[in-house]
């Protein structure tokens, strides 16, 4: 390009600065003329990468700003908040000139994002409140900002996350503009404490719910084993999306409506929408339910873990390997089991290899049995729940001495039994 100018230099830095390519640094440093929207994307560059040597440049070149605006304040407060950096944030913020209804925000964010709900309550000892107001000024010479939906979905979040539904009401109730998040938010709280019914009236007053809406109260429905009106909530939904499926299916399998979750599946796939990985752990968990209901039916749970990898290209986690050795223990096929732990590409957990002592025990295959407790010994040596495990195994066939041994073994590696474990007595 023969004509570069400021804005032509600055879109080519957004762009790094999206990417996080902020080794491109040197982009901004050969810029001949700078102005406040190139001094802003670097900075902000800087504070969207974790560690403490790019946010200490980061804020070294805020310093360094001729000019600031409230961006520039503002994506210093961000910055620091995402990092964990709260005390700085604040220290930031309370040196602002002129502070606004985004800044605010952006603080009781953080506290959110760093788990501190009573600091987002309280300002955390920011000079002036966080709290949103109607009013200008406080009258104590504190300034409180004027009211701003954001803020209002921020505080009441602020209340859901801490379990005090009934603060996150009133706070819902003094709102005079509400958006889809202000009744979102409030309804996401009576999800999770199971009040399907305020949740119900709610959901009937809201002017436009949107699909997030319908997929709360299908989870909140699923979440309390009333899966009869969870489903008729999924057929009512304008657009459903991936996380509609993935709701209705996981709610029917966790009611052990194994049928229809496969039902919804097959739907799913004729409708076009395509299965995640929270899809696969749903159906492979319902194909787990089905073994224990339907004698031969390990081959259905294969047939779909193969079927989600080829023609749907997913990528099966540890865990997706877990529900399907469970699945071969279940019917009793543990060498299968194993030899699928033995070839799968990752590495195997103490889910896995539990799952499979805990089968081994079942079936009493010592064999067997001792292989996955040689795995488990190395994965988590200070566990007592390996040795448990074997020792009542050989205690249950009646092998004394073996199980003696295995007491024996745990004593010698100075491993204490953890609560909620026991050992079959002789």
């Amino acid at each position: 390009m023969n004509h570069r100018n400021t804005v032509t230099w600055n879109s080519m830095i957004s762009g790094y600065v999206q990417r996080r390519e902020i080794s491109r640094r040197k982009l901004f440093d050969e810029m001949p003329q700078r102005d406040i929207v190139s001094w802003n994307l670097i900075v902000s560059g800087y504070f969207s990468c974790h560690g403490s040597r790019f946010v200490e440049e980061g804020r070294r070149l805020f310093d360094l700003m001729p000019q600031r605006d409230s961006v520039s304040w503002n994506t210093v407060i961000s910055g620091y908040a995402k990092n964990g950096r709260m005390d700085q944030a604040l220290k930031v913020f309370n040196a602002m000139p002129e502070r606004n209804v985004v800044s605010s925000n952006a603080v009781i964010t953080g506290f959110l994002l760093n788990g501190d709900v009573m600091s987002a309550r309280s300002g955390g000892g920011s000079s002036g409140t966080l709290i949103p107001d109607d009013q200008g000024d406080a009258g104590d010479g504190q300034r409180k900002f004027k009211r701003n939906v954001v803020s209002w979905n921020s505080m009441m979040m602020c209340y859901v996350k801490a379990g005090d539904i009934v603060s996150a009401r009133e706070l819902f109730d003094r709102m005079v503009e509400r958006d889809t998040c202000s009744w979102n938010t409030v309804i996401s709280g009576y999800v999770q404490i199971s009040n399907m019914e305020e949740d119900s009236k709610l959901f009937r007053e809201m002017p436009s719910p949107d699909v997030l809406s319908w997929n709360l109260m299908i989870s909140g429905f699923a979440q309390k084993g009333v899966v009869n009106l969870a489903k008729k909530f999924f057929e009512r939904i304008p657009n459903k999306n991936l996380i509609s499926w993935n709701s209705i299916i996981a709610g029917c399998e966790k009611n052990e409506d194994y049928k229809g979750a496969i039902q919804l599946f097959s739907r799913m796939q004729v409708d076009g929408e395509r299965p995640d990985r929270h899809t696969l752990s749903s159906v492979l968990s319902v194909s787990t339910g089905l073994v224990d209901l339907y004698l031969g039916l390990v081959d259905e749970g294969r047939r779909q873990f193969k079927s989600m990898v080829d023609d749907y290209g997913i990528e099966p986690r540890v865990e997706h390997f877990a529900s399907l050795v469970d699945i071969l223990e279940r019917q009793g096929q543990l060498q299968e089991a194993l030899d699928l732990i033995n070839t799968m590409p990752l590495k195997s957990d103490t889910a896995v290899w539990g799952a499979l002592l805990g089968a081994c025990r079942m079936h009493n295959n010592v064999e067997l049995a001792l292989v996955a407790f040689d795995a488990l010994i190395k994965l988590e040596p200070e566990s007592s729940a390996p040795y448990v495990l074997l020792y009542n195994m050989y205690a249950n066939i009646g092998q004394w001495d073996d199980a003696e041994n295995v007491r024996v073994k745990m004593e010698d590696k100075n491993v204490k039994k953890q609560a909620g474990y026991s050992w079959v007595d002789s």
